[in-house]
Formats: C-alpha cells, sequence, structure tokens
C-alpha cells in the first residue's frame, strides 16, 4: 500500500510538476516587472475637500516636482500661503510657501533662477516681505509681493490655475504614489490670522520618460 501511495505521489510529480513550476516562473516574472503591484490596477485621482477643486495633476519623479491644477469654487478668493505634498513612508516631500529662506540668500545657487542653495522656509517670516532672490525662487504661480498687505498665490472665485510644487525627496519606484496633500490658505477678503488646512489625497503615476 505504501508503495502504491508512492507511486502515486511520483507520478503526480512527473504528470503536473513541469506544470507547478511553469506556472511559478510566470507569477515571479509578472512580479519582476511590476504586473502585479496593486498600484496600477487602482485609477488616478486627485481630491481635496469640497470647494477647491484638483482639475489635473502630474508627479513627475525625473524633475522631483509635482503639478497641480486647482480651481477656486469655494464662492470667493483665496490666498494660498502653502502647499505639502507628502506621503507616510517619508520617501515623498514636497513643501512650497511664501516667506523667506531660513540659509543664506547670497549663495550661487540661490540667484533668482537657481533654488537649489535657498534652504527651507521659514515659518516665523511667512508674512515678511520677501527679498528680491527670494522673488525669482518662489514656485508659487501668480507670484504677488503683497495683496492685501499679505503675500500669497490669490486664486480667485471660478478661476483656475496650474503650480509647479518642488520637491526635496522623490521617490525613483515604479508605479503610482499615494501622497496626502495640505493648503492652507486664507480669504481675500480676511487676514492671514484667519488662515485655513485644507486637505486631500492624490494617487497618481510616477511620470518617467519613456527609455
Amino acid at each position: 500500500m505504501v508503495k502504491k501511495r508512492g507511486q502515486a505521489a511520483l507520478e503526480f510529480l512527473m504528470t503536473y510538476g513541469w506544470a507547478i513550476l511553469v506556472v511559478l516562473v510566470v507569477i515571479g516574472t509578472l512580479a519582476y516587472f511590476g504586473v502585479l503591484n496593486p498600484s496600477f490596477l487602482l485609477p488616478e485621482k486627485c481630491t481635496l475637500q469640497l470647494g477647491l477643486y484638483c482639475k489635473d495633476h502630474r508627479i513627475d519623479a525625473v524633475d522631483k516636482s509635482v503639478r497641480l491644477m486647482l480651481q477656486n469654487g469655494i464662492g470667493q478668493g483665496i490666498i494660498i500661503t502653502r502647499l505639502r505634498v507628502a506621503d507616510e513612508k517619508g520617501i515623498i516631500m514636497c513643501d512650497s510657501g511664501v516667506g523667506k529662506f531660513t540659509s543664506e540668500l547670497t549663495k550661487p545657487t540661490c540667484n533668482g533662477v537657481d533654488c537649489s542653495g535657498c534652504g527651507n522656509l521659514d515659518p516665523a517670516s511667512l508674512f515678511t516681505a520677501p527679498d528680491d532672490s527670494y522673488v525669482g525662487c518662489n514656485p508659487l504661480a501668480n507670484y504677488r509681493k503683497t495683496f492685501n498687505g499679505m503675500p500669497g498665490w490669490h486664486l480667485e472665485n471660478t478661476y483656475d490655475s496650474t503650480i509647479k510644487i518642488p520637491c526635496d525627496k522623490m521617490s525613483q519606484a515604479e508605479g503610482k504614489a499615494k501622497v496626502r496633500m495640505d493648503v492652507v490658505y486664507f480669504y481675500d477678503d480676511s487676514t492671514a490670522d484667519f488662515e485655513h488646512t485644507m486637505q486631500g489625497e492624490l494617487l497618481a503615476k510616477l511620470e518617467k520618460p519613456l527609455v
């Protein structure tokens, strides 16, 4: 009886073993090329709280930036003073706002064109008048030195505009990234003493050029 069972097991392996091996190889190949990555199967989305709409988006893994096309449907104009995009793992970090930089603005790489040496934003001086070098490095669209006495990105009601947010950290992984968005703003008939924070979510592919 034992001999027959052993023979049956051997016959099973001989008959189906190659098929099982082929299936395992196929699964391994698909996993290697990311086909089984669930992020590939999920649709892209860019959502914010009701009133501010994300019409389009792009995560550029090469340029290390995030582009957002926002439309104001809140009911009145707003002034955006900060935009932050980051993931939970800390491999994507993009932060942009108005104010002065903590490092010296006289560095060669903070000259109004190349802003890599400008350092981080100083929250303590968020609403002081920016230096000329900072004006050239401010990535906020429609930048004004002052609007109602406060610098920021003025987005009028019903209008849409595009902003490019530079990133200190950017993942080079394949697939899609899920990040959280924080938008700090105040109404254009008010002041920065009455700031609000709106949160949202972005799920998008890390765009890279075709090789």
